[in-house]
């Protein structure tokens, strides 16, 4: 925990002598904890603050700084695209942890080259609640250009009852997209849009790739699960970050 850092929000009573660790904890002024665990744990215990409308807290895993609406901790900060994580990718599969909030209902995925183990591979994305994968449901159109010695092609492709949402098609082992997931958190059918420009072959090249689909079943998802076509992921880095409703 970073030196602001705080495990409990006292309350005082009447006539209490402070002690000097106590006083420098209400100097923090807005109280700084590490994780959303801890923030959570730190209100309507012995001795502790009853959380109201109102509070503010700052988490340092995210660095976010949050207020509590009354039911729901929400984003301090209202206007355009909030950062909501990250998630370091590699190996076979990797779960992000709970991204997914009441606080938003959109949101954004921007990964800047990620490397797959494999030379011509496909990255994967299952919508997740709480450890549990949809596994099937999954909808989607693929349209892609290639250019192949000389000659250019442009492909659609159909995939129907997927085991998986497609974020991003790899050639040359390497590539970038934003994927825009729209209500993964509501108890309604979740889409998705990607965008992909990918690294060239020998002879040819795939640059650009733009997939849309939708998970046709009604759960409330706060997680995902990234997985390789094929191989592993070697390196890459997904920042999340939420749409602001006002």
């Amino acid at each position: 925990m970073g030196a602001n850092a705080q495990t409990v929000v006292p309350v005082f009573t009447a006539g209490q002598v402070l002690t000097a660790a106590q006083v420098t904890q209400i100097n923090t002024g807005i109280p700084v904890f590490a994780t959303t665990t801890t923030r959570d744990a730190a209100f309507g215990g012995a001795g502790e603050k009853t959380l109201a409308q109102g509070q503010y807290a700052y988490i340092e895993a995210t660095s976010a700084l949050q207020v509590y609406n009354g039911s729901a901790w929400v984003s301090a900060v209202t206007a355009g695209l909030n950062f909501v994580g990250s998630v370091s990718l590699s190996g076979s599969s990797v779960t992000s942890g709970v991204v997914f909030t009441s606080a938003y209902e959109n949101y954004l995925l921007l990964c800047n080259n990620l490397i797959m183990g494999t030379t011509d591979t496909v990255l994967f994305g299952q919508l997740d609640a709480s450890g549990t994968p949809a596994a099937t449901g999954y909808y989607s159109t693929e349209y892609r250009t290639q250019t192949l010695d000389g000659a250019s092609a442009q492909t659609t492709v159909g995939y129907i009852n997927a085991n998986e949402m497609r974020l991003a098609r790899f050639l040359n082992r390497r590539a970038s997209f934003a994927a825009t997931i729209f209500a993964p958190q509501l108890a309604q059918t979740s889409s998705w849009q990607t965008t992909t420009t990918t690294g060239t072959v020998t002879g040819g090249e795939r640059p650009y790739s733009n997939i849309a689909g939708i998970l046709d079943n009604s759960t409330s998802y706060n997680q995902i699960k990234f997985l390789a076509s094929s191989g592993t992921i070697t390196s890459g880095t997904v920042r999340i970050y939420g749409y602001s409703t006002s």
